[in-house]
């Protein structure tokens, strides 16, 4: 059923106001902190990141050095535990749900007519940087994760 064009544009509209939450979070954090707070997954209080601290440590990342962070090493080297296991498992599934968003959104706006040639280089990178997280899982227990 197709949604009425008030929907779309309230869709739109909340869309961008959380991109704009997101964006503002570490607005003037410089490249050294955010490399250093991405390879931690920590804040910039030394605590470790929140969801929502997490995706916009990732704008913030992708603003400075126009790529999506990879999974560092030191974070693949960390995984000890089950806990840690099942947190890489997750953080694969959010790579995974982030494309399929993107994947939506791409559509969404080329309906629209909207020029679709950045968001379909952005779902590139995400779709880069989950191969090396999906790598790393895989390095540590031999499987690929469902």
């Amino acid at each position: 059923m197709p949604t009425s064009l008030a929907a779309q544009w309230a869709a739109l509209e909340e869309h961008f106001q959380r991109h704009a939450k997101l964006v503002a979070r570490f607005r003037e954090t410089g490249r050294d902190a955010v490399v250093a707070m991405w390879e931690g997954q920590i804040n910039e209080d030394g605590t470790p990141l929140s969801e929502f601290e997490r995706e916009a440590l990732i704008e913030r990342y992708c603003e400075l050095f126009g790529t999506w962070p990879a999974c560092t090493q030191q974070a693949a080297r960390g995984i000890k535990t089950l806990a840690d296991l099942e947190l890489a498992d997750r953080r694969i599934a959010e790579g995974r749900q982030r494309i399929a968003r993107r994947r939506r959104t791409i559509t969404e706006q080329g309906r629209l007519g909207s020029d679709i040639r950045l968001s379909e280089r952005v779902l590139l990178n995400f779709e880069a940087t989950l191969q090396p997280m999906v790598g790393y899982r895989r390095a540590l227990t031999g499987k690929i994760p469902g």
